[in-house]
């Protein structure tokens, strides 16, 4: 069935698994939850180098 769409077929299998996801009851609000925390991840993610960023900035003032 891929072949006859001309898409491959990891392609088509992945719209079909976001099909039936989709199709769940709740599925839009666990998508949306789930949208939250994949942004909220790579904001903690960034922070976090930032943090980090600063810490060996500091270091580096200490020892000159």
């Amino acid at each position: 069935m891929a072949k006859d769409l001309g898409v491959n077929h990891e392609t088509l299998r992945t719209w079909v698994r976001d099909a039936e996801e989709a199709a769940r009851p709740g599925a839009v609000e666990a998508t949306a939850m789930e949208k939250e925390n994949r942004q909220l991840r790579a904001r903690v993610k960034e922070l976090e180098l930032e943090r980090d960023g600063r810490q060996a900035h500091g270091r580096l003032v200490q020892l000159q």
